[in-house]
């Protein structure tokens, strides 16, 4: 009994500690919600230092500005011209009262009023010029501050995609998901934007209207000024704290937004396999998931927001009332204030709560914009950090030369793994490759087969520089590849992927795509037939509507006109077209049938034959294997097990070669045994009479 008691004390104290764990794992995951109410308070980091708004990084995007100087100084004249128009109608507005009042008083007709030594209707027109002029210069500075924002998201989103573009490594692609990238293209560039354009044009109109309005307070009633001047610090103070935390969230919403197009990316790109699979609903149920925790940050910043509204109305709407009663008292107590003169301050008074709001909305946009800000220098910042440009200005990387190394054979490139050591950036301990070595002789053909996910198509992504090897040297044409520029070396090498990717527009586009624009202008129609003729692709081109000039849609074989073997072929097509001296195919032929592979095995044996360029093949035909001259062994452990002729190895019944076919052959031989036992059930099954007779 007491065991029973004591087991279940213990149970019910573990189940407590758990639920306050994450009680408390909530509350540091949803740290905004539970702050919102510290817009009084100062916000401080961990360390106890105040982490208020950071305008480093506010003064990162006002670069983006400098370029466009003229309009800038354009949008200031304009908005300069505007504010001083209408910081004086309540000083105005008041005069007029006045007048009107003493012509009241005086018994003076209305033609007969003078306002400031002007009759009523010269003072009247000369007022409506001014209106005139303000809301023309309004109108200008508002369409101009729009073109200038519009020009600045042009140009963050230009830098940002190019600063995309030249990613030396993969490894920035395999941290950054499309979805997140291109959230940071769309929804954080035009955050960015709106808090640059919002914080030259209404910040400065605000600021002078608010400076304006005080000044001429001041003359009224200075006494009278001072609640405004008291109000006015406390209410900075609380913008000051209240940016600091909408930063904070901003960041937060845009992160989730991004993680939300991450998501819908990855099952869209995948929506065959989501239907083949009944998934449609555990999917869902994903992106209801994402939804949740993006409606979470949005709940947080509504609160923010919706508070430090309220705030703004409650403060302003106090002095209203304060002035009013203090300036009736005034004015009944014989005082200096006059009826003119009390409503050009609350006027006044209207116009600080008004300036004072867009302040703060022009300030709550500006931080969100240094949120969404933090992810977009997360991108350009690292451009510092790795430039291939600069290090091939400076001399720390090399353009690659193509030059014929002394003692060769042909034109193909050698290329030769010296000890390499490699493992993938994300998984740093789990090694692919230890103390690999293995070379290809200039001009000759090589297949490397072995083991599935052993390695074979990540030596393909080395010889591409698309990732640093962690020890060891990768030598191509006698040129050790890690001082070399990638941008130099992929120009001579050309690669053709198991999954055939193609780029929006005419066949003759995808075939020229590997091609500089001054190396298009030199390549005849001829040529393009030649390259395609040997990859096998002439005919079925030559039978569309459009022959070479038919367009075609981008992405992967899935999302174009075009069958998968068709879309290889072109691929092949583009490759050979470089005319490269190191050519890579990774399962380049897994999509062909077996006359269009033997037609472009053929093709490239020819190319081996004539020692024009060293191919490097990734297969597991045994039609692939075959055609290749020699064939490069992988075990399960990432070393080269055995290199030699093809023949030679498969002649051989003890070799690794022949041991992995044998393993490939009987693998399919018992799912074909499979696949007939199951049929036979099913006869079985559809006639039980044939048995019994």
């Amino acid at each position: 009994m007491i065991f029973h008691q004591s087991k279940s004390y213990f149970s019910e104290s573990l189940k407590h500690r758990q639920k306050e764990e994450r009680k408390k794992t909530a509350n540091e995951e949803n740290e905004p919600d539970q702050q919102w109410f510290n817009i009084f308070k100062s916000n401080k980091k961990k360390n106890g230092n105040k982490q208020s708004f950071n305008f480093e990084d506010y003064k990162k995007l006002i670069r983006f500005v400098q370029r466009e100087k003229k309009l800038l100084f354009t949008v200031i004249l304009f908005t300069l011209i505007a504010s001083c128009g209408f910081a004086m109608q309540p000083r105005i507005t008041g005069i007029v009262l006045d007048s009107v009042k003493n012509s009241m008083d005086n018994d003076i007709s209305f033609f007969d009023t003078t306002v400031m030594g002007y009759s009523i209707g010269v003072f009247s027109a000369g007022f409506a010029v001014l209106m005139l002029v303000c809301f023309a210069s309004y109108w200008t500075r508002s369409y101009l501050g729009q073109i200038l924002g519009e020009t600045v998201t042009l140009k963050i989103r230009s830098k940002l995609m190019k600063s995309l573009m030249y990613k030396d490594t993969m490894k920035f692609y395999d941290v950054n998901k499309t979805g997140d990238l291109l959230s940071r293209l769309s929804a954080d560039c035009q955050q960015v934007s709106s808090g640059i354009s919002q914080s030259i044009t209404e910040v400065l109109r605000s600021t002078m209207l608010y400076g304006i309005s005080v000044a001429m307070m001041a003359s009224i009633s200075p006494i009278m000024t001072i609640p405004v001047l008291i109000w006015s610090g406390i209410y900075f103070f609380l913008v000051r704290n209240y940016g600091a935390q909408q930063v904070k969230v901003s960041k937060s919403w845009s992160e989730k937004l991004g993680g939300l197009g991450k998501i819908a990316q990855e099952q869209l790109d995948s929506i065959k396999n989501i239907k083949v699979n009944n998934s449609e609903r555990k999917e869902l149920t994903r992106y209801h998931g994402g939804l949740k925790d993006l409606f979470k940050v949005i709940k947080t910043r509504s609160l923010l927001e919706t508070n430090f509204s309220v705030i703004t109305y409650l403060g302003m709407d106090t002095l209203v009332i304060v002035s009013l009663f203090w300036g009736a008292y005034s004015i009944l107590s014989g005082g200096a204030m006059t009826i003119g003169s009390l409503t050009a301050f609350l006027m006044y008074i209207e116009y600080c709560s008004v300036t004072v709001q867009y302040l703060g909305n022009a300030f709550s946009s500006i931080s969100k914009s240094v949120g969404s800000g933090k992810r977009l220098f997360e991108i350009l910042d690292d451009d510092l950090a790795q430039s291939p440009y600069k290090d091939l200005q400076n001399g720390k990387l090399k353009k690659f030369s193509s030059r014929k190394v002394a003692n060769t054979i042909g034109t193909g490139f050698p290329v030769e793994f010296k000890n390499v050591d490699f493992a993938y950036p994300l998984r740093p301990d789990n090694f692919i490759f230890k103390k690999l070595n293995f070379k290809v002789q200039e001009g000759s053909s090589v297949c490397i087969v072995g083991p599935s996910g052993k390695g074979k198509s990540t030596i393909a992504s080395l010889l591409l520089k698309y990732y640093p090897v962690n020890n060891g040297s990768i030598i191509i044409n006698d040129q050790d590849i890690s001082s070399i520029s990638s941008s130099s070396l992929r120009k001579k090498i050309a690669v053709v992927q198991q999954v055939p990717s193609l780029i929006t527009g005419t066949i003759r586009d995808n075939i020229l795509y590997g091609l500089t624009e001054k190396e298009a202008k030199y390549v005849t129609q001829e040529d393009i037939e030649e390259v395609c003729k040997q990859a096998n692709c002439h005919t079925f081109i030559s039978q569309l509507p459009n022959g070479y000039d038919e367009r075609i849609s981008g992405g992967s074989s899935n999302s174009n006109s075009l069958s998968g073997g068709q879309s290889q072929r072109i691929c092949i097509a583009r490759a050979l077209m470089k005319k490269p001296k190191l050519l890579v195919l990774d399962e380049a032929t897994s999509a062909l049938d077996v006359k269009s592979e033997k037609l472009v095995n053929d093709a490239l044996v020819g190319l081996v034959k004539r020692r024009e360029c060293t191919i490097i093949s990734i297969a597991h035909r045994l039609s692939t294997i075959q055609s290749s001259e020699n064939v490069i062994v992988l075990n399960d452990k990432g070393y080269v097990e055995e290199v030699g002729p093809f023949w030679e190895l498969y002649s051989d019944d003890y070799s690794a070669l022949s041991k992995l076919l044998r393993e490939d052959i009987m693998a399919k031989s018992q799912e074909k045994k499979d696949i007939g036992d199951d049929d036979e059930i099913i006869e079985k099954k559809e006639n039980p009479n044939e048995e019994k007779q």
